[in-house]
């Protein structure tokens, strides 16, 4: 199955999190395990070089006119490594755990463009990349993820576009810490978007994210938690915001690095 070992400390790479290497696997035991367990998990990997002008040549073939298309017209060279990268890590991932052919491997979108692995209705995905970093959540049932690099984001227009309570959470907060949690509450926002398959056709203000010592919830805007949804966020590196959320599955422990 998984053989994991510890990271190495290079400085890229949270020292409690885990490089995994593949031994072997059989397919059915995998999912078998993934939905018995229902537990969603969450893979990263950092690019180190964008100055290859190849990268991800050999993926090309495979991808939809659709995404071929939409990743030709990226205008910067580094977009178009981590569109790509991105690309690599669902394909290693959905390959070794369905145990499929990278050229069986095919992916459509729904009415608002989030991706889902066509055939195989049980595996669950959703991408994201910022800097050099792109991440990957996978479970039995939907899921979103997101990172950010933590910039110079105009926090006081991003956050008008968030509920009456989240502005009020952010204005409590010191200009120290702001930064921090404006990024915490704005990648548990898009996670939360992408998990229910609309991304950013739903509305920033229609909904509030809460973080409080007994968790992170989601209420609509009469103010009622749904319990369906799991949030979690991770520790991946202190330059970024990483978070997640799920429908009805719990989070591993550890970002695991690929």
């Amino acid at each position: 199955m998984w053989r994991e070992v510890p990271a190495e400390d290079d400085g890229c790479y949270p020292k409690n999190s885990k490089r995994v290497f593949i031994v072997s696997f059989a397919a059915d035991d995998v999912l078998k395990e993934l939905r018995s367990h229902q537990m969603v998990r969450v893979f990263a990997t950092a690019i180190r070089d964008f100055s290859d002008r190849f990268f991800g040549a050999d993926l090309l073939p495979l991808l939809t006119p659709k995404k071929r298309e939409r990743i030709e017209k990226l205008v910067r060279a580094e977009d178009v490594i981590r569109a790509l990268t991105g690309e690599r890590l669902i394909r290693d991932i959905a390959g070794r755990e369905l145990g499929i052919e990278a050229a069986a491997i095919q992916f459509d979108t729904n009415a608002y463009g989030k991706p889902f692995l066509v055939g195989h209705p049980g595996f669950h995905f959703n991408l994201s990349h910022s800097g050099r970093w792109v991440v990957c959540a996978v479970g039995a049932n939907p899921v979103g993820i997101d990172v950010e690099q933590k910039g110079g984001a105009d926090h006081e227009t991003a956050a008008g576009l968030f509920s009456e309570e989240e502005r009020q959470d952010l204005a409590a907060y010191s200009a120290a810490d702001l930064r921090s949690h404006f990024y915490r509450l704005w990648t548990l926002k898009e996670s939360f978007m992408k998990c229910i398959g609309k991304g950013f056709f739903a509305d920033l203000g229609s909904f509030t994210i809460k973080i409080g010592d007994d968790g992170i919830f989601q209420k609509d805007r009469l103010g009622a938690i749904d319990p369906r949804y799991t949030f979690r966020i991770f520790d991946l590196d202190r330059d970024y915001a990483l978070a997640a959320c799920s429908e009805g599955e719990a989070f591993v422990d550890d970002v695991t690095m690929v």
